[in-house]
């Protein structure tokens, strides 16, 4: 359950929340068919247990794939929540949104990586909450890209130094139980 520090950092969340909810208005996750918003809150939620993590964290976990996923514009954004939470979840998408994503997705990803080693605490704790949500429905749903997902959440372990501890860790047991049971079942 998200945690409040004020009225008004929820306030500022049932706004970006309503937002986020048009945004996704009839996407499904992948995997499961849920709809879209559940992994967005997911990753707010997992975002607001963070000591230092702030309101405009809070409000950029929720918004963090409506420019690459909606028709919302970087304008939307800044208008209604700020430069603040703009540049978080400008960290946070993909440079190639709005094309098609073609090219080596390792290539891709690397090249994302080496950009967020330049950010700090918050993006870092922001990136690293999503791929906590995502790896759940990956590695319970799709055991051959969840291999490809794994390698590259490991690597994200080594620029991510910034981001919370406590995420730090939830990732790491989540990757370590992947890993285990891959194990097992080979």
């Amino acid at each position: 359950m998200t945690m409040f520090r004020s009225q008004f950092e929820k306030d500022r969340y049932a706004r970006a929340l309503a937002f986020a909810e048009w945004a996704h208005m009839g996407h499904v996750r992948k995997y499961t068919g849920d709809p879209y918003i559940v992994h967005p809150i997911a990753v707010a939620d997992l975002v607001s247990h963070c000591p230092e993590r702030t309101n405009e964290m809070i409000q950029a976990a929720l918004l963090h794939d409506t420019l690459e996923d909606t028709s919302v514009s970087e304008s939307d954004i800044e208008s209604n929540f700020g430069p603040e939470v703009l540049r978080l979840v400008l960290a946070l998408t993909d440079e190639r949104f709005g094309q098609d994503k073609v090219g080596n997705r390792k290539t891709r990803k690397e090249q994302t990586l080496v950009r967020l080693s330049f950010e700090g605490y918050d993006v870092h704790t922001l990136k690293l909450a999503d791929l906590i949500d995502n790896s759940k429905s990956i590695f319970a749903h799709d055991p051959d890209f969840a291999k490809v997902f794994a390698k590259e959440m490991d690597h994200a372990f080594r620029v991510l130094v910034f981001a919370d501890p406590s995420l730090t860790l939830k990732a790491s047991r989540a990757l370590c139980e992947y890993n285990s049971t891959r194990k097992v079942s080979a």
